[in-house]
């Protein structure tokens, strides 16, 4: 029986461009020994990042002013999370590319829903199928939605603590997918 997995890692502003390099595979020479760069042609995107991530954050973060009253980004801050997608190959397999891709496309609209996240938050969306399993890596900022009591408006704030709250966050990530 297969299952649909997903993960998550935090990153930092000095993980952005090693990240973006990676998911475009803008690297001539790749550390990871599983990538098959004759299958690389066959990846494709659920939305593409125009620009580099740390530059789309930036241009986020001053459009919605995601940080609020603080100006700067402390080097050790989470300012990105990075999901991966994928299930094993007996599923991929027994799947046409059609149904792959909805997958993938679902995947990415629960991303987009999750805790009301928005897509516009989401970087990039790659589905990499030069690898041993397909899969998707899913950047973007863990912006939480809240209200503010006093004026009524909407608060958008870049809060990864707050979109992982509690122990159990990933547990209910993987559960609710």
């Amino acid at each position: 029986m297969s299952f649909a997995i997903i993960r998550n890692e935090k990153k930092k502003v000095s993980n952005l461009p090693g990240l973006y390099k990676h998911n475009q595979r803008r690297y001539k020479n790749h550390s990871n020994k599983d990538i098959n760069l004759e299958k690389t042609k066959d990846n494709y995107f659920i939305k593409k990042c125009p620009i580099s991530y740390t530059a789309m954050m930036y241009k986020l973060i001053e459009k919605y002013n995601l940080l609020g009253t603080t100006k700067m980004i402390k080097k050790n801050r989470v300012v990105a999370c990075e999901m991966i997608v994928t299930s094993d190959n007996d599923f991929f397999n027994s799947i046409s590319i059609e149904d792959e891709r909805r997958y993938f496309q679902e995947a990415f609209n629960f991303i987009a829903e999750y805790k009301g996240l928005g897509e516009e938050f989401i970087l990039e969306a790659v589905v990499h199928k030069d690898e041993k399993e397909p899969h998707m890596h899913i950047a973007f900022l863990p912006v939480m939605h809240k209200l503010d009591t006093e004026s009524g408006k909407e608060i958008i704030k870049l809060d990864s603590s707050g979109y992982w709250k509690g122990k159990d966050s990933y547990k209910f990530l993987q559960d609710n997918f």
